[in-house]
């Protein structure tokens, strides 16, 4: 009787430690899953996109129809850049943004609305026509007076006729810059603007794609044209032979430092370093939103800003010197070929178009008739004859070819021969 009272006496005892101890916790209230938190992502910057118009009179038509195209699709133009005829139409574009308004007054526009010709200007000055028409016909199409005011940013380019630099006009007096962006050398006398002698931008650039990049343009529309990338089959067949006559006529073993004048992008450098991977080659030209995009292209290659008249280089630095279609560009080119005696210690290679010829084939196809065939830019026109007696002046010339509708020579310095 005795142990069963212990025995009670101790359970007792057990239960009572266990009510004494602490309480078990609840379990932990059940949340419904929380969606991720949606990722907020910055939206790409716009393209800025740039209108380039070259020169040309028959292409000048040709803009208005790509503006109402681009108007047509929806494009935004963020940026206008013209030369020549191009600075025209882009500046009557930047003013108002109607492609309708500006064919109909393409549509209307006569010669005489724009050419002041006189025998006196002819004969005294350094044109047929003063240019003054030119002029009062902007400021009557355009309601503002200076570039800042237009709706569109606007850049015209033109040439400085003193040194055969680029000049952008961006700002001052619309009228006046379109007139020197478009005075054509011997048709239109020289402009006298921003303390320089202006003439016509497609004297060095005639569709100035460097301009609308370096005004922060990261889209270029217009009519641009690339001779060496052209897929036209019969043009194709000319690019083709003037390279094999270039070929053959470029010295054997390639000279260790060559320089190329009036590089452009660097479709020949390029060319260049891949037959003769081991030459040193320094190209020139004047504008360096090209320079940045061949350098992009051929890192092998030094491409340098300068001038043909002041070329950046020391004396018989260069055993071979390029003038391959920049001649024809120049106001003095014999001034150029001066330059290149003073840097080259071997030989040159220079090509331009071979006139008439040139100028034929391009009235066949149907370009350039107001300008008699002549291609916009080219200031100097070359036969054969006259070609070779400009290179005797200071050169020997010791091969020749003529690729259709080419003319190509590699001289050497005189007493080299």
């Amino acid at each position: 009787m005795r142990v069963t009272s212990l025995a009670l006496a101790g359970t007792l005892a057990a239960l009572s430690g266990c009510r004494s101890g602490p309480a078990p916790l609840p379990p932990p209230p059940v949340t419904a899953a929380q969606p991720p938190a949606a990722v907020q992502r910055t939206p790409a910057p716009k393209p800025r996109i740039a209108l380039v118009l070259g020169g040309g009179a028959a292409r000048g038509f040709a803009h208005v129809g790509v503006i109402r195209a681009l108007e047509q699709e929806k494009v935004p133009i963020d940026l206008v850049v013209g030369t020549s005829v191009g600075s025209l139409i882009g500046a009557i574009y930047a003013a108002d943004r109607d492609s309708f308004d500006l064919e109909w007054t393409a549509f209307k526009l006569e010669r005489d609305d724009l050419f002041d010709y006189g025998v006196i200007t002819a004969v005294m000055g350094m044109g047929a026509a003063k240019g003054d028409k030119l002029e009062e016909f902007v400021r009557s199409h355009v309601k503002v007076q200076n570039i800042e005011d237009l709706k569109l940013p606007f850049a015209a380019v033109a040439t400085d006729l003193n040194w055969g630099t680029k000049v952008v006009l961006d700002r001052g007096p619309l009228a006046r810059a379109v007139r020197a962006s478009s005075s054509i050398p011997g048709v239109f006398q020289p402009v006298q603007h921003m303390g320089k002698l202006l003439v016509d931008g497609g004297v060095i650039d005639n569709i100035p794609i460097s301009v609308a990049r370096a005004k922060g343009a990261d889209i270029v529309v217009g009519n641009v044209y690339d001779k060496y990338g052209t897929r036209n089959p019969l043009y194709r067949v000319m690019v083709d032979g003037y390279f094999r006559s270039l070929s053959r006529l470029l010295p054997r073993p390639m000279p260790r430092r060559v320089l190329e004048v009036g590089c452009g992008e660097g479709h020949i450098a390029g060319w260049l370093t891949e037959r003769a991977p081991s030459t040193s080659l320094a190209a020139l030209d004047l504008s360096p939103g090209m320079l940045a995009r061949a350098g992009q292209r051929y890192a092998s290659v030094e491409f340098v800003c300068g001038n043909a008249f002041e070329l950046p280089f020391a004396s018989r630095q260069f055993e071979l010197v390029l003038f391959l279609e920049v001649l024809e560009h120049l106001p003095d080119p014999r001034r150029a070929l001066k330059e290149a005696r003073r840097v080259c210690s071997g030989q040159l290679v220079a090509s331009v178009p071979r006139e008439p010829i040139w100028r034929l084939l391009n009235l066949l196809r149907g370009a350039y008739w107001r300008r008699g065939g002549n291609t916009p830019g080219h200031l100097q026109h070359w036969s054969w004859r006259s070609f070779r007696r400009l290179l005797q002046e200071s050169w020997t010339v010791e091969q020749t070819a003529t690729p259709l509708p080419w003319l190509i020579a590699r001289c050497c310095l005189k007493g080299d021969a």
